[in-house]
């Protein structure tokens, strides 16, 4: 079932969650139409924001959502346990929202921080955590086989810190769960659960996010611009300000030939994410990982 609505958030784990940021974009519009895109979210306008699309699509349809950050850490190479010694994605939720949702990514770091490849600005040297700073997740790994360039979710270093945006999209997700089932409406996130009206919590199918979720119902799903700019044969590069770039990711994408121009690279990347999540033929993204790792560490929409 193709969404009434598709909404694409490119993300960033910086600053404060009520900060307005340039690199929290969104993108959204019906498939099919010229979407719009808005810059400087902050991490607490999403949420609410969220909040308002799961009440919207429970009464009127499907809304999709994508977000650019890793929903879930490596497991399943890691004897079966995240950083903080949770032996489910459920259990890892829990304690990253606790330590996250009210503070930030930082105090989730500093208490596992072996684990994490950081950067001691006051020292002014790199510190180099345990193995885990190495580990990817399956998607990761196909991820990269299919072109794109694929962090650990451990590296704290630079401008570049997947883990900080990963662990604050962790947090908001289970803050989402948490106020739909307080508000009794359904919330699916793919490919790790349905969460009914009624608040049962339902492990979801192998298969894709248009077969396994209700018809009313708010959709989240990982998107990863690198792969989707992959896909549209720009591997290893965004080219978002290239004119010539954008019928080819059009074309890739089964997309209408009206398009917006974005003015960023984030906003480039909320855009090529919008764009493949709007494919009608979406519904042949079903992960091919090992399903009880999958169901652990998230797949990326697209692999």
């Amino acid at each position: 079932m193709t969404p009434l609505e598709v909404h694409s958030y490119d993300w960033s784990g910086a600053g404060s969650h009520s900060e307005r940021k340039r690199g929290i974009v969104l993108c959204h519009g019906c498939p099919g139409s010229v979407p719009a895109i808005k810059s400087g979210w902050s991490r607490h306008q999403v949420f609410q924001n969220l909040c308002t699309l799961a009440s919207e699509a429970s009464t009127t349809g499907r809304i999709l959502v994508g977000m650019d950050c890793a929903f879930s850490f490596p497991f399943g190479a890691k004897g079966g346990r995240f950083p903080d010694g949770s032996a489910s994605r459920a259990e890892f939720w829990k304690v990253v929202h606790a330590s996250v949702w009210s503070q930030d990514a930082q105090a989730y770091v500093d208490a596992f921080r072996g684990h994490f490849l950081w950067y001691d600005q006051i020292a002014g040297r790199q510190h180099t955590g345990c193995d885990y700073r190495d580990a990817r997740r399956d998607a990761d790994l196909a991820a990269a086989k299919a072109g794109a360039h694929a962090n650990t979710v451990f590296k704290l270093v630079g401008s570049n810190q997947v883990g900080k945006g990963s662990l604050c999209g962790i947090a908001l997700l289970e803050a989402l769960r948490l106020h739909c089932k307080q508000q009794k409406i359904p919330l699916a996130v793919w490919p790790f659960f349905l969460q009914t009206a009624s608040g049962e919590v339902q492990a979801l199918p192998r298969l894709s996010p248009s077969e396994c979720a209700p018809e009313r119902c708010l959709v989240v799903v990982e998107t990863y611009p690198s792969l989707h700019w992959a896909m549209a044969g720009s591997p290893g590069k965004r080219p978002w300000d290239a004119p010539a770039s954008w019928p080819k990711v059009r074309t890739r994408f089964n997309a209408n030939v009206a398009h917006v121009q974005p003015n960023s690279g984030d906003e480039g990347d909320a855009l090529i994410a919008w764009y493949a999540l709007s494919d009608s033929r979406s519904r042949a993204c079903v992960p091919s990982g090992e399903w009880s790792t999958v169901a652990e560490e998230g797949w990326i929409f697209g692999l």
